[in-house]
């Protein structure tokens, strides 16, 4: 009977251990151009192809994932009109905060840029119109 009652202590003392032996990862995210944060990016923890847990950093630029259990973890970033980022091998260890500092890219974007030519050729298209029209009413005023 006391050795059952050991037996349990142990295991509840064993289990209360893993329960309270976690870490997290707090990441700060920035543009990495301008340095300013980038609020409310997402950041997705992963460990293999599972994913552990999603949050999104404030209007600070900075999430904290916890809790997790010590490991090897993958941090993604990712926000609209920025790259997205992806850290490998974040080691979690226990009672332990991990930092990750995160520069994001602005991703360039073709339609964008195909967008801006058309317009601008557009625009230069109308000043030539407007252009010709007024050289060519002057021409003929003055004769």
């Amino acid at each position: 009977m006391v050795r059952n009652l050991y037996l349990i202590a142990l295991v509840w003392l064993a289990g209360l251990t893993a329960a309270f032996s976690q870490g997290s990862i707090k990441v700060t995210i920035t543009d990495a151009s301008s340095g300013e944060s980038v609020p409310f990016a997402v950041v997705a923890v992963s460990s293999g192809n599972v994913q552990v847990s999603a949050v999104a950093a404030n209007l600070d630029g900075e999430a904290v994932i916890k809790p997790l259990n010590p490991g090897n973890y993958n941090v993604t970033i990712s926000y609209t009109g920025y790259q997205t980022n992806k850290i490998t091998n974040v080691v979690v260890s226990n009672n332990n905060v991990t930092y990750q500092n995160i520069k994001l890219l602005v991703r360039f974007s073709l339609l964008f840029s195909l967008d801006f030519l058309s317009i601008l050729f557009y625009k230069i298209n109308t000043l030539l119109r407007c252009w010709n029209g007024s050289v060519l009413q002057l021409i003929l005023t003055e004769r």
